[in-house]
């Protein structure tokens, strides 16, 4: 599968990593490989990890090798929401990461998925149409076919896929509903985590307060556009950081990670059916605090 990009980064240039990551949503470990195994084009020519990709550059990815002979399959429960025959759609729990990487190979979403689809006699290669934090619950999507990832792919970057998430945060955001338009890059202290940042990519997130006591709020939030960790680091800038969030905010007695579930989805079928909504009910866990905090 060959993917082509044109860039649209305005007088900002942008690294070619750092791009495959925040807009492209493709993993290190695999940006690592595509660049070794040189399937990243730039204008035509071979690119590097230290290219810098400016206004109006094609970038091209090849992904005709894309396999999942890496992944192990494992008996591994999966809460799926929606399935036909271009998409399986699941509630993904918290503590759970989304693939395999060297540190942790197995346990992941996808080594779940592998014995499913074995299970099922469907043969084919493993692929994520979105990703989720390893503590962040909720609706993760993964496409049955090449022809669905690069159409539902497509949909993603002209932002014709919503995406909506419930968060408990720590304090109460004045107005209650609004806009937090503020571009997110790299924290340099810190390779992990991202920041506000003047030089950042476009980062616009929509909000709006379902409930709030004691200090803290229940928020439903919409993302305009996905950069890592965009809602964490948003929440975070205005002061009301996600309770449990121990990377921009600070650990919490009352839950065991950050409060956060992808709770909603609507994207385009596949086929132009229609558009396919998906809802992941609140785990157990955001549902007890919540109770607790008496934000219900």
């Amino acid at each position: 599968m060959q993917r082509k990009y044109k860039i649209n980064q305005g007088e900002n240039k942008i690294s070619i990593v750092e791009y495959m990551s925040e807009s492209l949503d493709i993993s290190s470990r695999q940006i690592k490989k595509l660049l070794k195994n040189k399937k990243v084009f730039v204008n035509g020519k071979k690119a590097y990890r230290d290219n810098k990709l400016k206004d109006g550059d094609i970038l091209e990815i090849d992904l005709s090798e894309e396999h999942r002979r890496d992944i192990v399959a494992e008996d591994i429960e999966l809460s799926i929401i929606y399935e036909d025959e271009h998409i399986l759609a699941v509630n993904k729990p918290p503590h759970m990461l989304v693939h395999p990487t060297p540190n942790h190979p197995t346990g992941t979403l996808l080594n779940a998925a592998a014995h499913y689809f074995d299970k099922q006699g469907e043969k084919m290669a493993l692929r994520l149409l979105n990703r989720l934090d390893m503590n962040t619950s909720g609706i993760v999507v993964i496409p049955k076919s090449a022809a669905a990832h690069r159409i539902l792919d497509e949909s993603m970057r002209t932002e014709s896929v919503k995406k909506y998430y419930t968060a408990i945060t720590e304090g109460v955001i004045e107005p209650h509903k609004g806009i937090i338009d503020k571009p997110i890059g790299k924290d340099e202290a810190d390779p992990i985590k991202r920041r506000v940042t003047s030089n950042g990519q476009p980062a616009v997130t929509i909000y709006e307060t379902l409930s709030k006591s004691k200090g803290f709020s229940l928020l439903r939030l919409e993302l305009a556009t996905g950069r890592t960790h965009q809602i964490r680091v948003h929440l975070s800038y205005l002061g009301c950081p996600i309770v449990g969030d121990t990377l921009y905010g600070k650990e919490s007695p009352l839950i065991g990670r950050h409060a956060l579930h992808a709770t909603d989805m609507e994207l385009p079928h596949p086929e132009g059916q229609g558009i396919i909504k998906l809802h992941a009910e609140l785990p157990g866990d955001i549902i007890r605090l919540a109770a607790l905090l008496e934000l219900e």
